[in-house]
């Protein structure tokens, strides 16, 4: 039989000597070598011009990346025309297969990855122009409506976001922002600045903007007078699953929160006017310089640049009548009125609900401490007839008087006087997502002399909500006159007495009620409202001290502004929702194998099995 048509021995003599095929092996791998790598030692020579050609379209250095890419393409040549040289030496040689071996397999990898990365950009392109979101809650996509604010900008828009790279929202942030700046690069510009590491900058910013005194978003719209700040507080938080108190998904607010602040500053050319009622007992609104130099809430509501501040008397006229609340008021604001006034009460009925077809209702926001005793009604607080008219709106003001026993830790108050008692955020309305819960939930001030303050449900028109509450050992007094000490000693003697009989309550006590004015179903408070469109009307507080010149500090004015622009409807619903992230959490009966054995079983099946099939190949 002819051997013409055999196939080659496997084990024949190689054409080429062994020294041969090293010499070229090793100089081909070395000249190849040194032209992939050549390019990371001048990294910014060949990539700045790349980003500037595709950011911006310059062409003047183009020719560096393609002399990179040439490099490349003509190292990796040069090494597999002189692997297939040495090819015959496969299968005598071991070190000579190593090498062809590893070089096939990298090869194979820098093909599949180059695919990989040609593919992402044709389908990117061409099909998928815009950011492609594949999460439950659209995480990462824009609403409608924030999308056409921003292409449509008629001024410039500039955010600059201080925040710490640590921060929960910080992440979700950046890529909002750099969407938002893709769909406007002339008109929406961003800014990052670490508190950490960029403090030069951050110093320059805050002598620009000196309200700039916390952690958030500074907003601005067209010129820098008119601005915004949003708190890191309000743009996450993180909802718990009642029962277990387990987190059961992650809320972003950003978007919300920033399209709420753009239609406010859109809306900020008029000022706010704010009318201040005078007369019934309330401190004189300019009266005098408050203890320590510092300004005063109506000084700084003006300094503020948003808000026209007046003074308002109900006193009757030559007719006997008290004037009516002007007509070009925002909002009516009462600050710890002590004295009857059937007047105002009046003129405020027909200010909160007008008989006038086209007459706008009123806002109105009340800062209602307690009053003094009246003998007469058995040392209980003086009425002054706003308790029968916020009745009406779901608010009941009592007649009770907040004091603390124990802190919030369980620590007896020993140390200042029992009439200061410390508030924080009602839980429930920072879950409901309310605004305002949502801004002071981390905080826990101390008011002076607070009063019980609750919701009621009387009338389906309005919606009350609890929104900061007194935490601690507290205990409540109808008995304005009785010495505050006393009451203390006394639950101090039998402090577990005092449990079981329910004067001593460890649990929280409403001090702020807002009310708002719904067309449907009682729905959330600005942050994703359902169609029910609730509108802010009326926010009441159990402390007057809080917004009295001599009492009012940062934190303090922070909340009184805050409500302001929350009965504004500075955070009503402008058609954006947030976006929410859902926690999977681990049941509690955890299957062991299904968790652990399954998934390292699979994996020992898949390598052993790879390992026959290559074994199977190679043994042909």
């Amino acid at each position: 039989m002819s051997d013409s048509g055999k196939q080659p021995v496997p084990n024949s003599p190689p054409t080429v000597s062994r020294d041969t095929a090293y010499i070229i092996l090793l100089s081909g791998a070395i000249a190849g070598i040194l032209l992939l790598i050549w390019p990371f030692f001048r990294f910014s020579w060949w990539w700045d011009p790349f980003v500037d050609w595709l950011r911006d379209g310059t062409r003047e250095y183009a020719w560096r990346p393609g002399l990179v890419l040439l490099s490349g393409l003509g190292g990796l040549a040069i090494m597999f025309a002189c692997f297939q040289f040495v090819r015959p030496l496969e299968r005598v040689d071991p070190n000579a297969r190593v090498v062809l071996y590893g070089y096939n397999a990298g090869l194979s990898a820098l093909l599949v990855l180059i695919l990989l990365v040609i593919g992402n950009l044709v389908v990117n392109v061409f099909y998928f122009s815009r950011f492609l979101d594949t999460t439950q809650g659209s995480f990462h996509s824009i609403s409608e409506v924030t999308r056409k604010f921003v292409t449509e900008l008629d001024r410039p828009a500039r955010v600059y976001m201080v925040m710490s790279p640590n921060d929960a929202a910080y992440s979700n942030m950046m890529a909002l922002l750099a969407m938002l700046h893709d769909l406007n690069p002339t008109k929406f510009e961003y800014e990052a600045i670490s508190p950490s590491l960029n403090d030069v900058r951050l110093a320059d910013l805050v002598r620009d903007f000196p309200q700039l005194t916390k952690q958030g978003l500074l907003v601005t719209l067209g010129d820098k007078s008119n601005f915004s700040l949003i708190p890191t507080s309000d743009l996450s938080n993180v909802e718990f699953e009642a029962q277990t108190d387990q987190r059961e998904r992650r809320v972003f607010n950003g978007e919300v929160r920033l399209m709420q602040e753009f239609h406010f500053l859109s809306d900020s050319k008029r000022k706010t006017v704010l009318y201040f009622t005078q007369g019934n007992g309330e401190p004189e609104l300019d009266a005098r310089e408050p203890r320590g130099g510092r300004p005063g809430l109506a000084a700084r509501l003006r300094a503020a640049k948003n808000y026209d501040v007046r003074a308002l008397s109900f006193k009757p006229g030559a007719d006997g009548k008290a004037p009516p609340v002007p007509s070009d008021a925002d909002m009516v604001i009462m600050v710890g009125p002590t004295r009857p006034m059937p007047y105002a009460i009046e003129s405020l009925h027909k200010y909160l609900e007008p008989t006038e077809p086209e007459a706008k209702k009123g806002k109105l926001i009340v800062f209602l401490g307690p009053t003094p005793g009246v003998i007469e009604a058995g040392d209980t607080m003086r009425l002054t007839g706003l308790e029968e008219l916020l009745r009406k709106y779901n608010v009941d003001v009592t007649g009770e008087k907040i004091h603390t026993f124990a802190g919030p830790d369980n620590t007896l108050q020993l140390d200042e006087t029992p009439e200061r008692v410390t508030v924080t955020a009602s839980p429930t309305a920072a879950s409901d997502l309310h605004p305002l819960a949502l801004s002071f939930k981390d905080q826990f001030p101390r008011w002076y002399q607070v009063r019980e303050v609750k919701p009621l449900t009387t009338n389906p028109r309005f919606q009350a909500s609890t929104v900061m509450v007194a935490i601690g050992g507290l205990w409540k007094e109808t008995n304005m006159t009785k010495r505050v000490f006393d009451s203390f000693q006394e639950i101090r003697a039998n402090p577990q007495n005092a449990v079981r009989s329910g004067r001593l309550i460890f649990e929280p006590i409403s001090v702020m009620v807002t009310v708002s004015e719904t067309d449907g179903p009682a729905g959330a408070h600005g942050m994703g409202a359902p169609p029910s469109n609730p509108k802010p009307r009326i926010a009441v507080f159990g402390a007057s001290t809080i917004a009295t010149d001599d009492f009012l500090n940062e934190r303090s004015f922070d909340l009184v502004r805050s409500t302001v622009d929350w009965n504004r409807e500075r955070f009503s619903n402008v058609g954006v929702q947030p976006k929410t992230h859902k926690n999977y959490i681990l049941p509690e009966k955890l299957s062991l194998g299904k968790a652990f054995l399954l998934p390292v079983a699979g994996i020992l099946l898949g390598i052993v099995g790879l390992g026959v099939i290559v074994w199977t190949i190679r043994r042909r």
